[in-house]
């Protein structure tokens, strides 16, 4: 079995094992990413919480429907608390749930360009960068 070593850049050696049977095609215009653990971890976290932040209006979206719906199709009875107390609960909830939807919708759309594979991708380069300033 034959050893070939490819020299990576300043960092080290990259050891491929070839047998005299298998084609090897080499494409050596690859840019290569030395990034730490720690860095790379922060990098997708970050990545992580803007994803979320993507569809975060669906909840407040759907507790509004149904509070709306409630309003508009209950009858509302003396349980424990008076009707129009039920009711006015209600309102609020919907109220409330509206101004959670705006605002989850704005968020939403401020992060809209972010969490894509390119976003990612130079986030990475950029902390790699800054590794190899300090």
């Amino acid at each position: 079995m034959k050893q070939k070593r490819i020299k990576m850049s300043d960092q080290g050696i990259l050891n491929i094992d070839l047998n005299d049977n298998r084609i090897v095609y080499q494409n050596t215009a690859q840019d290569y990413v030395v990034i730490t653990k720690d860095k790379l971890e922060l990098v997708l976290l970050k990545t992580e919480k803007s994803l979320s932040k993507k569809n975060a209006w669906v909840a407040p979206l759907g507790l509004f429907v149904s509070c709306l719906l409630a309003i508009l199709s209950a009858n509302f009875k003396d349980f424990i608390i008076p009707a129009n107390v039920w009711q006015a609960l209600f309102i609020m909830t919907t109220f409330l749930c509206i101004c959670w939807f705006f605002r989850a919708a704005y968020v939403s759309f401020r992060n809209r360009g972010e969490g894509n594979i390119e976003d990612i991708i130079n986030k990475i380069i950029t902390e790699s960068r800054k590794l190899e300033n300090d």
